[in-house]
């Protein structure tokens, strides 16, 4: 009945048989259609859905591993013949704030891990309230753990602050301003004071390393005083030095003294000498293992000319002279060295001007003071030295690699950088 009924119906509006069914085709695509396009968008979210847990799940075994390797790497920071010692990395790791983990920039090779310490620590520790605590790891490309200390930060005026700022650790190893002023000082996982920095008007002015005497107080006890040796910066260049007594540690068996901030060095296993002994590790001269090297071109010039002669075919005048370039400068805590490059050229006077007649790149060499474990070498790549047609200008084009080490960190990545410069300059008159 219902079809009779829509047939005559549909004839009455001079509909066709075939009208009717070719508009309930289209009526059953439609409703097709329409559940496609409803499946479509259905599909895509279960397929993102799926994509983001994949990607949450690997975020988590990432976490987790980082987790294991700064566990792992904490344990073998102990040593069986320090247990007060050990017993400071137990009570870190039960107090290391995962779940505020952040990362930080350092080098091209390495990375910072930033974690802060939980208050438990500070509390058994007796360090003051308004002093933040972090865990500052280095870890490498494949996320190996390589070294690490714990930063004590003091707040300038000591002024209650909720945390570092982010990229604070980066900034300072970049030699950039901080957003914030105060003293960082580095310990050992262990608890070992070792180094400091100080910033004001978001600038270092001040650096310090404690450090042994080198040489035995004269006593029946073998006593070693421990001094920390400051130094002040303005607008990066020292303007004093300060020497400060610490202490002594007069044990002929070693230390093992738990306390925070403790002058008792680390041996064996626990980030010492590594062979088990009781003696103390040699200290590296370089007491920041994060410091960086940081240079800027310089365009220093200076030409040193002999006697003057005379060509016996033109009859003018002549003279041999030597230009000197001072073209790179470079920086390492308060060590500064640059870099010079020597060039050979012969003059001679036409028309009462100086001119270039022959010019011939001779050697580069290092002007300054490094520290005793570190190396800069500079490999001359290629130098182009060349005169002008007129011979009024001389131009030398250098290609160099500079690089930099410290021979006391094993880890330590020699820091490999290439440059290309050029100077022009005139005859000397």
């Amino acid at each position: 009945m219902f079809n009779g009924i829509f047939i005559t119906s549909a004839c009455c509006h001079g509909l066709s048989l075939k009208t009717v069914k070719q508009s309930r085709t289209l009526t059953t695509n439609t409703n097709f259609m329409k559940k496609k396009f409803l499946l479509q968008p259905l599909l895509w979210s279960m397929i993102l859905i799926l994509l983001s847990c994949q990607k949450n799940e690997v975020r988590d075994n990432s976490h987790d591993l980082l987790i294991s390797k700064i566990n792992s790497w904490l344990e073998k920071q102990k040593s069986e013949k320090q247990p007060n010692k050990a017993s400071n990395i137990d009570l870190l790791k039960e107090n290391i704030d995962f779940s505020a983990l952040k990362f930080e920039g350092l080098n091209e090779n390495e990375q910072f891990v930033v974690i802060p310490v939980k208050e438990n620590y500070k509390i058994k520790k007796n360090i003051d309230k308004n002093t933040h605590a972090t865990l500052l790891l280095v870890r490498d490309k494949t996320g190996n753990i390589l070294r690490g200390n714990i930063v004590l930060y003091f707040p300038e005026n000591n002024q209650q602050m909720n945390e570092i700022p982010h990229n604070t650790f980066y900034k300072m190893y970049a030699e950039k301003d901080l957003d914030c002023n105060g003293l960082f000082r580095f310990l050992s996982p262990t608890g070992t004071w070792m180094f400091q920095r100080e910033y004001k008007n978001r600038k270092m002015s001040s650096f310090g390393f404690v450090k042994p005497d080198d040489t035995k107080a004269k006593t029946s006890t073998d006593c070693t005083l421990y001094f920390l040796n400051l130094y002040f910066w303005v607008d990066g260049v020292i303007v004093a030095q300060q020497t400060i007594y610490l202490g002594s540690i007069c044990s002929s068996g070693g230390c093992d003294d738990g306390q925070n901030q403790s002058l008792c060095p680390d041996y064996g296993a626990g980030g010492g000498s590594g062979d088990g002994s009781n003696e103390p590790p040699e200290p590296c001269c370089i007491s920041d293992p994060n410091v960086q090297f940081s240079s800027e071109l310089s365009n220093i010039t200076k030409d040193d000319c002999g006697l003057e002669g005379i060509n016996p075919l033109t009859g003018n005048p002549t003279k041999p002279c030597i230009h000197e370039w001072t073209f790179h400068r470079w920086h390492f805590l308060w060590y500064n060295w640059d870099f010079t490059s020597f060039t050979n050229t012969n003059l001679e006077k036409e028309g009462g001007v100086w001119k270039f007649k022959t010019i011939a790149f001779q050697s580069v060499s290092r002007n300054g003071q490094l520290p005793p474990c570190a190396s800069s070498e500079c490999t001359i790549n290629t130098a182009n030295a060349s005169i002008s047609a007129d011979g009024l200008t001389a131009k030398l084009i250098l290609k160099y690699t500079i690089e930099n080490r410290v021979a006391c960190y094993q880890w330590w990545t020699p820091n490999n950088s290439i440059h290309t410069i050029k100077t022009d300059w005139s005859p000397p008159s």
